[in-house]
């Protein structure tokens, strides 16, 4: 990760529960970055990152659910 961002191959966690009941991913659930978007929006930077997780399920998800 370079500074708030991440990078394409960094490895992260999933740090949200939001996503538990669709049944795919679920808080704890690790993958690696394979794409990234980020934006300025009403002056703050935010990042959408593609995640490749270890269960092999491919998803877009919002950097601020990673740690």
């Amino acid at each position: 990760m370079k500074g708030l961002f991440y990078e394409v191959g960094d490895r992260v966690e999933l740090f949200s529960h939001s996503y538990d009941s669709e049944g795919e991913i679920e808080y704890g659930d690790c993958g690696v970055v394979i794409d990234e978007k980020s934006d300025l929006f009403n002056g703050c930077y935010e990042q959408d990152l593609r995640v490749e997780f270890d269960n092999g399920y491919e998803a877009w998800v919002p950097a601020e659910d990673f740690r």
